[in-house]
């Protein structure tokens, strides 16, 4: 589990496109080249370097946005992106990406345009930014643990990470329930209350049973560290949530708990018993 955590925390990315609709998705939006004239002289015909500043947001089209790079910007001229309108270097750009609020879904574009008074006002096409972005599109329908997976996670990137370690613990809750649908569907309905009233480990137990078709779980190596570390962090929570006493949630608490959903979800929902088959399946460049 060491080698699959250290991948984890450095990118959970990964996990989450598995886990979730998350994934990359490559946009095309306008960019306004007004400039900021209180930074900026406006000096008519002279050609100088101008201070430009917009922002698009994304927003309208995606739930989540995690993360955004620009990929390429321009004029466009027959299908391709040029950075300046013609070969004496009229209207050149230099742009990027500047203090981008990902939670609000708003992407900062700063940068300099090269030119004079009639590069602006719309005598002129506005340019294009291409961006690749990490996101999750409005029109998705997420369950309950996707969504509290991806506010966690959100929470996380805020560095709120207590409320993002109960809200990661929330999302584990709400996947095994999910799991044990089928369970309770094949339960006479007297016996619901008392699936319900079970401790979230032995919900747990009854899931991986039920999904690696064994009723002997030690026979899985994953298994045993995998309890060990939920186990671990379950008394952490209860700590937490019971305000039995002050509890640090580090970044390390943080890791450790994701960790666990993305195992869990790797052996009940894809069937993978092995670390090393789990790392190979999210990431495969890098193995």
């Amino acid at each position: 589990m060491k080698h699959l955590r250290e991948k984890i925390e450095g990118n959970k990315l990964p996990s989450l496109c598995v886990m979730t609709p998350l994934n990359k998705k490559h946009v095309r939006e306008n960019f306004t080249i007004d400039p900021d004239y209180d930074i900026n002289k406006y000096e008519g015909p002279v050609t100088k370097e101008y201070f430009l500043r917009d922002k698009i947001d994304l927003s309208k089209k995606y739930k989540y946005v995690f993360k955004v790079m620009l990929d390429d910007y321009g004029y466009l001229s027959e299908d391709e992106l040029v950075r300046s309108r013609n070969s004496d270097g009229e209207g050149e750009l230099s742009l990027k990406l500047e203090n981008s609020n990902f939670r609000n879904g708003v992407v900062v574009i700063e940068g300099r345009l090269h030119g004079n008074g009639y590069d602006f006002g719309g005598t002129c096409d506005d340019p294009v930014v291409d961006l690749e972005v990490i996101c999750v599109p409005k029109s998705e329908n997420l369950s309950l643990f996707q969504e509290i997976l991806l506010e966690a996670y959100s929470l996380e990137l805020e560095k709120n990470y207590r409320v993002s370690f109960i809200s990661y613990f929330t999302a584990i809750e709400a996947y095994i329930t999910k799991m044990l649908e089928d369970v309770r569907c094949d339960l006479y309905t007297e016996l619901h209350d008392s699936l319900e009233r079970l401790p979230l480990d032995e919900k747990l137990r009854i899931v991986a049973k039920r999904t690696s078709h064994t009723l002997d779980l030690s026979s899985i190596k994953i298994w045993g560290e995998l309890c060990g570390l939920f186990r671990s962090l379950k008394v952490k929570r209860n700590e937490v949530t019971h305000a039995k006493k002050i509890v640090d949630i580090k970044k390390s608490d943080i890791d450790d708990i994701f960790t666990v959903i993305t195992v869990l979800y790797c052996f009940t929902s894809l069937g993978i018993f092995e670390f090393n088959e789990i790392k190979k399946t999210l990431y495969p460049k890098l193995n």
